[in-house]
This record gives structure tokens, C-alpha cells and sequence, in this order.
């Protein structure tokens, strides 16, 4: 299949219906009707293509400069933000939007992903779906996949636990004879990674339960990609302003704005728009507003 490309990724973003607000009202009833059918169909349509795609190169999977600045911002011992898992559910469109971002799908994942890799930049060595070795400690691994995999391929990947950039790129001639197959990935991220990071965004974010599984699912999916943390970076100690729409998304979950929250996300695109290979970034902004928008709408 051919590689998506960043002119691909822009025809997709022409072809997305900008809905406006989706007001509550009863007199808007039937346009929020007829607009969540619109968003629906373009939201599923985008992620099936998605999930068609090999993601890897074009730039949707996860910005590790984020995860990094969080951390240097937060901690001084490079860790990062690890709530306990949620039993909160999200909605299936965020679960597929999740995956297609970090992986395609399983025909996609069986043939690039199913053996350790490294992404590339800050990354670490990443398996299954989308989970970065660079950023756990080793009892953190051992938490989330000891009952996954046997334990010779446990005692090989432990030691990439914290590697990232040219030390994860290294590591991987030691571990490229581990394999792990789309059923033990996907039940993997379903049990243990999608419940840790809802978790986590209802850690930092008040008002979670007031959510539909849409629009949490999309706050979970900006959590997947950029970190819970990024929402508690203090504006004194983010001097890029990476990090300000994440910020105001807080600020408008505790003050139960959540119409707002869309246009915030798209706001967002502004850190790869112009950044080489960031189109795939863009596009799940977008993708993340729509979900919400249809949560709001539901």
C-alpha cells in the first residue's frame, strides 16, 4: 500500500465539515440532527482511512517533544503523570480513532508493527500499540505487559525501560526476535492502556463524568498523544506555549464550558501545521473536535 502523503492528509482536512457550535436548544434540534449525521459519516469515513493507512510516516503517531517538555516542566526525575486505570468507558469511534492513529489497523500493525520499533526523534523503542519503553520504568512495564508476554521476551525489552532517541535506536538489535501478535496488542491495549490513560484524564480534568463516552474518548485520545501532564504545565515554566490551548481546555472542564473545548483542539493545529511530516498531527486535532462535537450533539 502506498504511503500517505502530506498532500493525502490535506485533501482529507478540505473534505472535513466544519460543523459550528451544535446548540442544545429545542429550536435547534433538527440542524443538530442533520449535523451530527454529517459529522458521523465524516468522522467514520476519515478513520477508515486511517486505519487503511500506514500511519507511521505520516506524523500522526505521538509527539514525544511534549512528553519530554511535561516532564522537564513537572518532575526532575524524567517521570510522568501514571494514574490508576478508569473503569470508565469511551465510545468505539474513540477506541478505533486511538488505534488508526498509532497503528492503522491490524492488517497494517501485522506487517510494520508487530516487532519492536523505534519511531524515530525522542522516541523510545514503542511495541504493541503505540506503548513507549522510553517513557515507564521497568516495574511499570512488568505491571502492563508481564501477563502478556513470556519471560524471556519480558527480560529482553525491560532493558530498553527509559532509552529514548539514539539509545532506543540502538537497542533494537537486541530485541528484534520479539513478536507480538494483533490479538495480544489490541486485547493488551484494550485491558491495561486504554483504561490507564482515561484514568489519567480524569485525573487531571474535573467534570469527566459529565462527559458523553464521545467526548471523553476524545480528550483521551490528546492524552494518548501528547500526555496527561501537558494539561498541568504552569505557564511560567512553558515559554514555547506548547502548551496554552491545554491549559484552557482545564480551565474550561472545570468551568463545565464544554462547547468550547472543539475550538480549542483545532486551535491546537497550530504546532504542526508547519512542522515537516506534522500533517498527520493536524488531522487528528481535527479528527479529536469532531468526536467531541458529536459527543456534545448525542
Amino acid at each position: 500500500m502506498s504511503q500517505v502523503t502530506r498532500r493525502d492528509i490535506a485533501l482529507l482536512l478540505v473534505q472535513l465539515p466544519l460543523v459550528a457550535s451544535l446548540r442544545e436548544d429545542a429550536s435547534a434540534e433538527t440542524a443538530a440532527s442533520i449535523s451530527r449525521r454529517d459529522l458521523e459519516g465524516s468522522f467514520d469515513s476519515l478513520v477508515e482511512q486511517l486505519a487503511a493507512a500506514p500511519s507511521a510516516e505520516s506524523g500522526i503517531r505521538r509527539d514525544q517533544t511534549d512528553r519530554i517538555q511535561e516532564g522537564a516542566a513537572l518532575t526532575s526525575d524524567g517521570l510522568f503523570l501514571r494514574a490508576l486505570p478508569s473503569l470508565t468507558p469511551i465510545s468505539k469511534r474513540a477506541t478505533a480513532l486511538i488505534i488508526s492513529s498509532e497503528v492503522s489497523g491490524s492488517s497494517q500493525y501485522m506487517q510494520r508493527f508487530h516487532r519492536p520499533t523505534w519511531p524515530g526523534g525522542s522516541s523510545g523503542v514503542t511495541i504493541g500499540i503505540g506503548y513507549d519503553l522510553g517513557f515507564v520504568t521497568v516495574r511499570d512495564f512488568h505491571g502492563d505487559w508481564g501477563r502478556y508476554l513470556g519471560p524471556g521476551d519480558v527480560r529482553v525489552l525491560e532493558t530498553c525501560c527509559g532509552l529514548q532517541a539514539d539509545r532506543a535506536k540502538r537497542a533494537l538489535h537486541n530485541i528484534d526476535r520479539v513478536d507480538i501478535p494483533w490479538p495480544v496488542a489490541s486485547r493488551q491495549y484494550e485491558e491495561r492502556i486504554q483504561p490507564r490513560r482515561v484514568g489519567e484524564t480524569e485525573t487531571v480534568l474535573k467534570n469527566c463524568n459529565l462527559l458523553s463516552p464521545d467526548s471523553l474518548g476524545a480528550l483521551v485520545s490528546l492524552v494518548y498523544n501528547r500526555g496527561a501532564a501537558g494539561f498541568l504545565v504552569p505557564e511560567a515554566k512553558d515559554s514555547a506555549g506548547r502548551f496554552i490551548e491545554m491549559r484552557k481546555i482545564r480551565a474550561m472542564m472545570e468551568a463545565k464550558r464544554f462547547s468550547d473545548i472543539p475550538a480549542q483542539l483545532r486551535a491546537m493545529r497550530r504546532l504542526w501545521q508547519k512542522t515537516p511530516g506534522g500533517q498527520g498531527l493536524v488531522l487528528r486535532r481535527e479528527l479529536e473536535a469532531q468526536l467531541f462535537s458529536l459527543g456534545l450533539a448525542a
